[in-house]
């Protein structure tokens, strides 16, 4: 499990990495590896930070409706996560995220609400 774990991290990384070279497909599978391996491992952590990372990976290539559904994906897991998550931090970066693609796509009364909610958030 150990072994899996440290293959997990090194994949996220590389994924990471691939994405801010801008390449998407290297990052793509990378993380979609990184999800599998995290669900294996009923790491749920993992899994949430994985789904942010594959969000923004498929926002860049202006894949909309699979980065809302990784940042949809990365809120569903968050919630059960609050001790881990302390503050709501997780849910405010995820929201500012849904907020930056929904004004990408004009949808500036669900930006603002993102906002409003991430801001809250912070309180």
């Amino acid at each position: 499990m150990e072994v899996k774990a440290h293959q997990a991290a090194a994949l996220h990384l590389l994924g990471q990495v691939n994405f801010w070279e801008g390449h998407y497909p290297a990052a793509v599978r990378q993380l979609e590896q990184v999800l599998a391996i995290r669900h294996e491992l009923k790491d749920e952590v993992g899994e949430a930070l994985a789904l942010v990372d594959l969000g923004q990976v498929y926002q860049a290539q202006s894949q909309y409706w699979y980065a809302i559904a990784c940042y949809e994906g990365a809120l569903d897991v968050g919630q059960f996560l609050e001790a881990v998550f302390e503050g709501g931090w997780f849910e405010a970066k995820v929201r500012r995220l849904v907020a930056k693609l929904c004004r990408t796509c004009g949808h500036w009364d669900l930006a603002i609400k993102h906002h409003l909610e991430a801001l809250a958030l912070g309180k």
